[in-house]
């Protein structure tokens, strides 16, 4: 489009975690369309790795009952073999605490992706920038 000359500054996915679905676009479609229709413009428009990993971060969402009103983050890609790498976490109110994991886990069928995965450990840390008495430690759930 032609704006790269105007970015600033990278932010790097790995510190600076993006909300659920953030890049996605959806499609909506009327439920008195034709099936036929529908399933031909799902197959001219869905692209399937992103679709898999907006499945696997909004499963984390729903499973941490996270929404608008709670600070959370979560950004889903897939590794060289076709895991799914899920980077996610929530923040609390206050912005003093936060639970971050990172997980990989092979793709599963979308209706079957649950959290937690196998073997998710859960930390609970304070940003680099923040001083050491914020800092919680690691909690027992999964580790």
């Amino acid at each position: 489009m032609g704006y790269d000359h105007l970015i600033r500054h990278y932010l790097p996915t790995d510190t600076f975690v993006p909300p659920v679905g953030q890049g996605s676009i959806a499609v909506e479609s009327s439920r008195f369309l034709d099936e036929a229709l529908k399933n031909r413009i799902r197959q001219a428009l869905d692209h399937p790795a992103t679709h898999r990993c907006l499945l696997a971060e909004r499963a984390f969402l729903r499973t941490m009952e996270g929404g608008c009103s709670i600070p959370s983050f979560a950004l889903a890609t897939l590794t060289p073999a076709g895991d799914v790498r899920l980077h996610g976490g929530l923040i609390s109110l206050s912005g003093e605490e936060y639970i971050d994991v990172v997980q990989t886990a092979p793709p599963r069928r979308p209706k079957a992706w649950a959290w937690p995965w196998p073997t998710t450990c859960w930390l609970t840390v304070a940003p680099p920038s923040w001083p050491a008495s914020a800092s919680t430690g690691a909690s027992s759930r999964g580790c």
